[in-house]
């Protein structure tokens, strides 16, 4: 995968215990070719979800086709709040065949992975459900990096605006949605 490559892996973060009322990313395993279907129905109960897809160029029947397909066929992610909402209904929607969980507990994806993907797939609409104005960031990579920094807006589909307090000033700077990751 891409991110193993640029020094990212999706265990930056411990996946640890979360704090009550907390939101967090998870993964929704998906009936057989019912990702959209599954997330149409997650949306519909006023979930916050995400389902990256991917342009890719086919051949069939000696012509090319471009067709949408699922960057991780069978999966999709959804945000959840611990202890805030009834998880129970998210195996009842349809479409849907468990949340992904490791043991007993559904395991969270780390923000950093979670907004790197949404950077690779150009899914600014994903990003901006992950960060808003005012939220606490943290800069993961780059000369700035571990320093704590405001979330301001985001500059197109792949970069951020953030605010970053040195010599007694605001400063603002342009960086990677996957460089930035929400400061706990």
């Amino acid at each position: 995968m891409q991110l193993a490559r640029e020094g990212m892996t999706m265990n930056d973060e411990p996946p640890g215990p979360c704090a009550q009322g907390e939101a967090n990313w998870y993964a929704v395993q998906c009936k057989p070719g019912q990702e959209q279907r599954a997330h149409e129905n997650l949306i519909n109960q006023g979930f916050t979800c995400f389902f990256p897809q991917v342009q890719v160029e086919r051949i069939r029947s000696g012509a090319r086709k471009q067709k949408l397909e699922s960057l991780f066929p069978g999966y999709l992610f959804i945000e959840l709040k611990v202890g805030g909402e009834d998880w129970s209904v998210i195996r009842s929607t349809r479409g849907v065949l468990r949340l992904v969980r490791f043991g007993s507990q559904p395991t969270p994806i780390p923000r950093a992975a979670m907004g790197a993907i949404m950077a690779r797939t150009g899914a600014a609409e994903g990003a901006e459900q992950i960060f808003k104005t005012g939220d606490a960031v943290r800069i993961t990579r780059g000369p700035f990096a571990d320093l704590d920094a405001v979330f301001d807006r985001f500059n197109g589909e792949e970069r951020a605006i953030v605010l970053i307090s040195m010599l007694e000033k605001q400063h603002k700077l342009a960086l990677a949605v996957g460089d930035i990751s929400r400061g706990d």
